[in-house]
Formats: C-alpha cells, structure tokens, sequence
C-alpha cells in the first residue's frame, strides 16, 4: 500500500478483501477521511483515479470498495445518526453538511438509477433531520445545505419517499419471484384423491375393529359350549378303610394239596365221644365257637395273593385235631345221678346225628 493512500480507502479495501473483519468494524470509530469515500460512491471521476493511482487498484475495485464500506459500516443496523452521516459523535456541523450533500448526491432516486441505493437515502434524510433538531446543527439555520441541487419542496419530498416505498415494494416482490419455489409436498392428483383416501383408511380401520370383536364374542361363545358339555368330574367318595385282617388265617389260604378236616367236624367228634363216655353233653366254650371262615373274608378284602412256587408241606390231620381240640377239654365232671339206660342212648343218638 502507498504512502498517499487516505485511512479510509486502507480500510474499505481491508474489508473488501476479507468481510469477516467486519465483525469488529462496528466497536471501532470511523477515520476523518470518509468524505473521500463518499466522493468515491458519488460517482466523482478525478478522485476516483487519484485513489487508484495511490493505491495500485482499478477504479473500479476502489468505487466497490467505497460503496461497500458505506453499506457495510455506515449503514449497519446499530449505527446512530452521526455514523449513518459518516461522522463521529461531536463531528463539527460543516463536516457534517458536507457529508451529507454527497449522500444525497449519491442516493438520490433521481441521480441513482440503483433500486437499493436509493433506499437509504430516506435514512440518511432522517439521520440529519434529526441532528438539526437535537442542535448539532446550530448556527446552522433550517435550510437544507446546497448539494449542487436545488432544495426540495414538500411534495417533492413527499413523492420521494412515495416513490421509494414503491421501489423497495418491487424489489421485494422481485427476489420472492427469483426465490426457487420449495416443491409441493404432494402432487396435484395426489391432493385432488386425497379425500377418498383419507375416507378409505378410516373404513378400512372401522372394518379391521368390527371382525376383531366378532372374532372375540365367537371365541367366548365357543368357550362357554365346551364347558356345558363337558361332564361333570365325578366326586371321590372317601376310600373305605378295610378291616384289619389277621396275618395267620392268611397263611391258611394258601392251597395244599392235603386236604384239612374242618374245625366243625372234629368239635363234633369231641362233643360224641365226650357224651358217649360221661353220658351227659358238655358246653362247649366260648372259644370253639365257630367262627367264619377267613378264606372267604380274605377272597373279597384282599386282593389275590400269587401262588406259591413251592407249597409249604402238609401238616397230619390227626396232629391238627388233636392240636386243636387239646386246650378244649374239660375237666372230668362228678357222675351223674343213675338214671334209665335208655335216655343217654337216646341223647347219644340225637347229638350223633348229623345235620
């Protein structure tokens, strides 16, 4: 960079070149040389080629620069009324005329045929309004300062801010035509069947409700079927304890191929020989009297016992009977009174006789 380059035009270039050193552009006050910048946006020839001759740029790139330098900074969203006028707070009030006249030369809708420069210049009319009657301006007088044009009347101002609505109107509707359009979300025909398909779909879940209670009433009714028919389940009587049967008379059953005379007949015989020797019957005790036999007690009760590989051996009938009836006879009794000999034959007869 040149010794003769303004601090100015060394910034709005440094921004030109690399925009994010804007960000702290905002925190830092403007140099004493912006009019050389205005003049630059402005449209004046002679320093423009004077600026790029000092600093080795095109003409052109130094008239960008300027102009963004202007858009960027001066015309930021936070800029007060002394920065919109490319001044500092305190700026002396011929600074401040001067400056305006060449915005007004510039952004003028008559003089800029640009739609976007011309915006601000309603913005740069309010910055100076309002500094004339904050009294930045005073000694100054009402009048606008002369910028080479003559000073505009009321409805010409009026007109100019109608026009300026209109102009920033259109170049909004502009860039919403440029915009790409973001694709429907469905097509035409899609929207136009919407409806059936919405009403579709709701039917078909009304349907898929109705079958899926029908299916579950059929389930219950099936259910309800089985258990009528379905028998009863009978109820276990308490099994009757059997009787206690005794361990020996079961030994007895067992089949022998000797046969055992019967308790009966051998009290019998005992009873007749006892009447035949004494001549007058014995009661029998209640010991031999005779009992069931076990065999038939044991066939019903208990369940059928296997039959012996081996049959135990055959006990004698004699030893039997005399086993048996041994611990019934009785003592001998006194003799009886004499009576006739014929009652104790016929007494012997009758208890002999068999049934």
């Amino acid at each position: 960079m040149n010794a003769g380059v303004s601090h100015a035009l060394e910034q709005a270039l440094a921004y030109y070149r690399a925009p994010a050193l804007l960000a702290k552009a905002a925190l830092r006050p403007l140099p004493d040389d912006v009019i050389e910048l205005l003049r630059l946006a402005a449209g004046d020839d002679a320093q423009a080629a004077q600026s790029a001759d000092a600093s080795g740029e095109s003409p052109q790139r130094v008239v960008e620069a300027a102009v963004f330098f202007v858009q960027q900074v001066m015309f930021s969203a936070e800029a007060d009324d002394y920065r919109v006028l490319g001044v500092n707070p305190g700026a002396p009030a011929v600074r401040l005329r001067e400056h305006f006249r060449w915005l007004i030369r510039w952004l003028h809708p008559d003089r800029n045929p640009d739609d976007w420069d011309s915006v601000y210049s309603d913005r740069v009319t309010r910055a100076w309004q309002s500094l004339r009657r904050s009294g930045a301006l005073a000694g100054e007088g009402d009048a606008v300062p002369d910028a080479g044009l003559p000073a505009p009347s009321g409805s010409e101002r009026a007109d100019a801010a109608q026009k300026l609505t209109v102009l920033a109107a259109a170049r909004l509707a502009r860039i919403s035509r440029e915009a790409p359009a973001a694709p429907p979300m469905v097509s035409a025909r899609t929207a136009r069947h919407l409806p059936a398909f919405v009403m579709g779909g709701l039917g078909l879940v009304a349907v898929s409700l109705v079958a899926l209670l029908w299916y579950a009433q059929l389930k219950k009714a099936e259910r309800e079927i089985r258990t009528a028919d379905a028998p009863a389940p009978a109820v276990d009587a308490a099994p009757a304890e059997p009787p206690a049967v005794p361990a020996a008379p079961v030994a007895w059953v067992v089949d022998s191929p000797v046969p055992v005379p019967e308790p009966e007949l051998a009290v019998q015989e005992t009873v007749q020989t006892t009447v035949l020797e004494t001549g007058a019957p014995t009661p029998l005790p209640a010991t031999l009297a005779p009992e069931p036999p076990a065999r038939l007690a044991t066939d019903q009760l208990a369940p059928p016992l296997p039959r012996s590989t081996a049959p135990p051996p055959a006990r004698q009938p004699a030893a039997i009977a005399v086993e048996y009836v041994a611990p019934a006879t009785p003592a001998p009794a006194p003799a009886p009174a004499p009576v006739a000999p014929v009652a104790p034959a016929a007494t012997a007869a009758t208890v002999a006789k068999p049934d």
